[in-house]
């Protein structure tokens, strides 16, 4: 069986010799000695670490050094190790739009349209017009039902609810006889 491509691992930017991030996505602390209040050097093993995910969807870690802790974005320090800084302006992007992929070939620098342009072509409504409904149908022409409140819905989906419900209907009544 072939194994696939070596995780690389890259020092966290501002937390050298103490965090790595890999480019699947992976944030880990690196094995060095810690002076104790005993006055003796001890070795702290280096771990992954747990990501812990936000009501959206990204998740993020909490660093520290020095007493310090500090809470970021794992797609950020993918980015700011596998691709640089972030330009003026920009914020991290995933192609997909699933904000827990974090690999660095799903991310990039955009501006905020950009990231909106992205939602709408993955089908994902964001100021923009809904182009496929949550189970992947078109929302485009005789596909698209406007009901009384103004919402779209897309007809195939309320066409199998309808059926399901009448099947529904049809079964209680035979049981009911």
């Amino acid at each position: 069986m072939m194994a696939g491509p070596e995780e690389a691992w890259k020092p966290v930017s501002g937390y050298v010799g103490y965090y790595e991030v890999s480019d699947q996505g992976r944030v880990r602390s690196v094995d060095r000695m810690i002076w104790h209040n005993c006055g003796r050097e001890v070795l702290y093993r280096g771990r992954v670490l747990r990501q812990k995910m936000m009501p959206r969807g990204h998740r993020q870690v909490t660093l520290s050094r020095d007493g310090d802790r500090c809470t970021v974005l794992v797609h950020r320090l993918v980015l700011e190790a596998f691709v640089g800084p972030a330009p003026e302006g920009t914020e991290g992007l995933h192609w997909d739009d699933d904000p827990g992929n974090n690999r660095a070939s799903n991310l990039r620098w955009g501006t905020r349209s950009e990231n909106i342009a992205d939602r709408i072509r993955n089908g994902r409504r964001c100021g923009g017009i809904r182009i496929v409904c949550k189970r992947g149908h078109p929302m485009s022409g005789d596909n698209v039902r406007t009901l009384s409140d103004g919402k779209r819905r897309c007809v195939t989906c309320l066409r199998k609810t309808d059926r399901e419900w009448h099947a529904a209907k049809r079964r209680e009544m035979s049981n009911a006889a």
